[in-house]
């Protein structure tokens, strides 16, 4: 009876076999991948306008620092080198590198050595530049003064590589 009932079905039961070995080539694909992420470096960064304020400078003219904040998310430390920062246009090829400001050092920022190392779960952040050479970098990227470029301008995109 048991016999006869296998050779019966015995399409349906390689059926299943064959849909069982699909599910458990899936389930290890999808656990690979997501070990192999696990593992990958992850970062966040946000971009602020910070205005400085030290004793003896009128709140009202204080400098005006674009700071990039970057949150190593990982489980690895994160190296971050020199030229991490970028501005993309829409529709451009090119890509406009900013060098920090913290690179060089001023009289309100400490000199960083590049590259610097993020450890795991910490935040650091670095100065880009200031609000006059901010705007004076819109402008160049900007390009000529016709209504697609001001268009695009509003669609621009800043990058942490």
């Amino acid at each position: 009876m048991i016999e006869e009932f296998f050779k019966a079905h015995q399409h349906t039961i390689a059926a299943i076999a064959a849909a069982g070995t699909l599910a458990a080539v899936v389930t290890s694909l999808v656990l690979a991948w997501s070990a192999r992420r696990a593992d990958r470096t992850r970062l966040r960064a946000f971009a602020n306008l910070m205005i400085v304020a030290l004793t003896g400078i009128d709140p009202k003219a204080a400098p005006e620092l674009l700071v990039v904040g970057i949150t190593n998310r990982g489980k690895w430390p994160l190296r971050i080198p020199a030229m991490f920062f970028y501005w993309k246009v829409p529709f451009k090829r090119t890509r406009m590198v900013i060098m920090p400001l913290d690179m060089t050092g001023s009289a309100l920022i400490d000199k960083k050595s590049y590259p610097i190392e993020v450890a795991p779960r910490m935040r650091e952040n670095f100065f880009i530049s200031d609000l006059a050479n901010f705007k004076q970098t819109v402008k160049s990227m900007r390009g000529a003064d016709t209504f697609a470029d001001r268009l695009r301008l509003r669609f621009i995109r800043a990058f942490v590589e």
